[in-house]
């Protein structure tokens, strides 16, 4: 019975043992699935599992020596950590604008134009008024001064056209009164060495409407008013402006008067030695018109005039 017993222990124990070898052998197995872990990014070596500790020897089968302890089985090696996720790439700097072009340079400043030289200041054409030289205005009789031809001598004239009756020996009182023309206070055109002028209302036409009415060698339609005349009437002229009299230095073109009375003949070139009346010659001399010339002139003796 004894050996019995012990050979029943024997067998246990080396069952136990091999028991014991077993579970060891599985434990290094899960170990070694414990170091597959770790995922995310590439993930880290798994730590190797320890190696299982050696079975303890077998005891004496005479004696039957104690089973030798199990040895115990290596730490499993702790599973690699996942690596962290790569992070994302940052996105590309957006690329500089490209720099602006210069701006070109600005042209130069073109040379100034020389100066022009200056003008001849413009003759003043003459006359015997003004409406700007405060020293040569018209009476304050209600006359204008006005020019005898466009551009030409300038002169003080009067509207001689009534507007009421005057005395007894009126034609009219005002131009309503006229059948034709107008009601002049006037004569309509003085005569030289005529009787009086009239001194009653008439009524009148003018003799011309433009030069061309005018039939006679040079002549213009002269305005209302000059020479003292109420209507337009037929005159002589030798020039128009100043600028028609050139045969000598000063000349001018300026209305003569007739030798006998105070009505004008025309326009003529009147220079420095020459008159534009018979005051302006020397005693014993008369103011004449050359007509072939277009100028006037002193001469010597006296003017006969027509009785």
């Amino acid at each position: 019975m004894r050996n019995v017993s012990k050979r029943s222990r024997f067998v246990s124990g080396v069952v136990i043992t091999g028991f014991l070898s077993m579970l060891v052998g599985c434990s290094g197995s899960t170990e070694s699935d414990a170091e597959k872990a770790g995922f995310g990014g590439t993930g880290g070596t798994g730590g190797t599992g320890g190696t299982a500790g050696s079975a303890g020897g077998a005891g004496s089968g005479a004696t039957g020596g104690s089973a030798g302890n199990v040895g115990t089985g290596g730490s499993a090696g702790s599973a690699g950590q996942g690596g962290s996720a790569g992070q994302a790439g940052s996105a590309g700097s957006a690329g500089q604008g490209g720099s602006a072009g210069q701006a070109g340079s600005a042209g130069n400043v073109g040379n100034a134009g020389n100066a022009g030289n200056a003008g001849n200041a413009g003759h003043v054409q003459s006359g015997d008024c003004s409406n700007t030289d405060p020293d040569m205005l018209c009476p304050a009789d209600g006359s204008v001064c006005t020019e005898i031809v466009p551009g030409g001598f300038r002169v003080c004239v009067l509207d001689y056209e009534a507007t009421s009756c005057s005395g007894p020996d009126d034609e009219c009182c005002d131009t309503s009164d006229c059948e034709q023309g107008k009601c002049f206070s006037v004569s309509p055109r003085p005569e030289c060495n005529s009787l009086d002028p009239l001194d009653h209302n008439v009524c009148a036409s003018d003799f011309c409407e433009s030069d061309a009415d005018c039939t006679g060698t040079n002549e213009f339609c002269a305005p209302r008013g000059v020479n003292s005349n109420a209507v337009r009437y037929c005159a002589s002229k030798g020039c128009t402006t100043d600028a028609d009299c050139t045969a000598q230095s000063g000349g001018k073109c300026a209305p003569v008067e007739n030798p006998c009375c105070d009505e004008w003949v025309g326009l003529f070139c009147v220079y420095p030695d020459g008159c534009r009346n018979s005051s302006d010659c020397k005693v014993g001399e008369y103011c004449d018109i050359n007509y072939e010339e277009g100028t006037s002139e002193c001469k010597e003796g006296s003017f006969v005039c027509p009785a």
